[in-house]
């Protein structure tokens, strides 16, 4: 893992829903997207490109920086901060470190959303665990992933999931040695690992409601 993935992690916030009106071009001026209750103008050209950047299907499972995307997307600087500025004024995009105290304030305002299959584990996946169609899976994940994606979902935030899935890993479980001693320490290994999952279309950030 790199030395700078806590500074800050960046995620896009919604569930695509399509473009706006029946479009013609290939690139449409605005789209849809879900949050919450709501249903959100996502505006075309820039602040498209950086929330689909932001998803992190460039670069893999990585946990996604602001310096990540903006390399990826190649944009100049002063397009890069205004498309930025207009996500998040849009509360299409987030951006929070892991380590602050104010991870746990964001916690309490956000909720996962999973989709996708769950296909467990099977010989020759090394201890991993699949997510993805109906017939295989897309990506293999840890046993934390994996429970972030199957139980995350019944929760009211992020939070509420962090204080009921911190229990199972007080101590290690069998060869994974994932252990974490309170909901903090949970959230701090939260975080990261949903990149895993924005990446392979296996779930979306949403607001809490």
């Amino acid at each position: 893992m790199r030395d700078d993935v806590w500074s800050p992690l960046l995620y896009p916030v919604g569930h695509y829903l399509g473009p706006v009106g029946e479009s013609d071009t290939p690139l449409p001026s605005a789209h849809r997207v879900r949050v919450g209750e709501q249903v959100r103008t996502l505006p075309g050209g820039d602040p498209y490109k950086i929330w689909l950047v932001a998803h992190g299907a460039a670069g893999g499972p990585t946990p996604w920086t602001p310096q990540d995307v903006a390399r990826t997307a190649g944009l100049p600087a002063h397009r890069f901060d205004a498309a930025m500025s207009e996500l998040t004024d849009r509360g299409l995009l987030l951006a929070v470190d892991a380590d602050l105290p104010e991870a746990e304030e964001m916690a309490g305002s956000y909720r996962w959303q999973s989709m996708l299959y769950g296909h467990g584990t099977q010989l020759g996946w090394n201890g991993l665990y699949g997510i993805g169609g109906p017939s295989e899976p897309w990506v293999l994940v840890n046993s934390l992933v994996y429970d972030v994606w199957r139980w995350t979902p019944i929760a009211a935030t992020l939070w509420d999931a962090c204080e009921a899935l911190y229990e199972s890993y007080r101590e290690p479980f069998d060869d994974d040695d994932i252990v974490v001693d309170s909901p903090r320490a949970m959230l701090s290994q939260l975080l990261p690992s949903l990149h895993s999952l924005i990446c392979s279309y296996a779930g979306y950030l949403d607001e809490a409601w």
